[in-house]
């Protein structure tokens, strides 16, 4: 079990079923803090999972000594983006976008050396058709794609979200 980096509370491991499609794995485990009676705040940006975000509010039941997700509760107000770089894409290619990113107030985790999972917190020092705008401007040779994880309309959504994505310099 980790940590809550804001107040040291214990956090658990939780899973997230995906899909069952070629190449995607049957579930997501992000770390989450428990906030009692079945409910967990997501302290991971998830990879794959679609209709989640850092900050969601999850209630879990526990399956065969793993806690599954059975219910979106309540939107923690984030965005998740997944960026999709070119498989010859160097680390210090990557590196300058992730900071870019990091300076308009976005957090990110990578989920492998070409996918990247960016957190959009609500109070985002500039808006989302800004991010976006950058984004489409990078070179094709660089990033290749992105999507959403988690839109702006999911929370209007039932339970799993939409999936929604952008080629390069699709609005």
């Amino acid at each position: 079990m980790g940590q809550s980096a804001d107040d040291q509370r214990p956090l658990a491991k939780i899973h997230i079923r995906l899909p069952d499609e070629p190449g995607i794995p049957a579930h997501e485990s992000l770390w989450a803090e428990s906030m009692g009676t079945s409910l967990y705040r997501l302290c991971n940006i998830p990879c794959v999972a679609y209709g989640y975000a850092y900050g969601d509010i999850v209630r879990c039941i526990e399956r065969e000594g793993r806690l599954n997700v059975v219910a979106l509760v309540r939107h923690g107000g984030n965005l998740t983006l997944r960026l999709y770089f070119a498989a010859g894409s160097r680390d210090s290619d990557i590196r300058p976008v992730l900071d870019r990113l990091v300076s308009m107030g976005c957090g990110y985790e990578r989920g492998t050396a070409h996918l990247v999972a960016i957190d959009v917190p609500f109070a985002a020092t500039i808006s989302l058709s800004q991010i976006a705008e950058y984004l489409n401007s990078l070179p094709d040779d660089l990033l290749e794609a992105w999507e959403f994880g988690k839109h702006p309309g999911d929370e209007r959504k039932e339970w799993g979200g939409i999936v929604a994505h952008w080629e390069k310099g699709e609005s």
